[in-house]
């Protein structure tokens, strides 16, 4: 059937992809709701990405499916520190590297995968507007970690100025949230995010830049 109808068998897969997308959204990321783009034929139309954000805004709470721990004020602690290890350790490329606690969203990304969103580029975006939206209700560990990822995993693109404005936008945004209390893990990412930035700043990423700045001044002082 399908080699003597290609065009016929690319629909199908393509309405069969949109149909496990919206399952695992209805069962799985938001059971009990009903937005409009829970609907496949609604998926259909729309990007891929904005979907995945779609299921952000409508529960923020998603991000932590697979991974409650990291609501613990301490184990979150813990855990970004063991992140930060692991993501060091792959980008030396040293042997003995552990496997580190579960990121937040992973099932977040379970569902972009099932949409096609399986490029690097694609991959930190998404990680960014899992950080925002973890920081939106006030997750403030569990953003730390996507803030993490994104700034010291190696398998994602340095290679535009979006790149860098994507992450200076969520580090800022988390370093500068004075509920967040972790001053250790905040400060880290500071220097993490200082040491790690490449390429020119453009005018619209200087006031992301500048916070981090003043905010890992503060922090070494007062962890110091």
């Amino acid at each position: 059937f399908g080699p003597k109808f290609p065009k016929l068998q690319m629909e199908f897969k393509s309405m069969r992809q949109y149909l496990d997308a919206a399952s695992f959204t209805r069962s799985v990321l938001l059971p009990g709701h009903n937005a409009p783009f829970m609907d496949p034929r609604f998926m259909r139309k729309k990007l891929s990405l904005d979907i995945v954000e779609s299921v952000m805004v409508e529960r923020p709470q998603t991000v932590l499916l697979g991974c409650t721990e990291w609501q613990n004020d301490e184990i979150a602690k813990q855990w970004n520190a063991e992140v930060y290890n692991y993501f060091v350790a792959a980008a030396e490329g040293r042997k003995d590297i552990r496997t580190h606690p579960p990121l937040p969203g992973g099932a977040l990304f379970d569902l972009a995968d099932m949409l096609g969103l399986r490029s690097a580029s694609l991959n930190l975006i998404l990680r960014s507007r899992i950080a925002h939206h973890a920081l939106r209700a006030e997750l403030y560990g569990a953003s730390a970690a996507v803030c993490t990822s994104l700034i010291c995993d190696p398998a994602l693109p340095w290679e535009s100025q979006l790149d860098a404005s994507v992450r200076l936008n969520a580090v800022a945004a988390l370093v500068s949230a004075e509920e967040y209390s972790d001053k250790y893990t905040k400060k880290i990412l500071c220097q993490a995010t200082l040491q790690r930035l490449r390429g020119p700043l453009c005018a619209e990423d200087s006031a992301s830049f500048d916070a981090i700045v003043r905010a890992s001044v503060i922090l070494e002082s007062e962890t110091s």
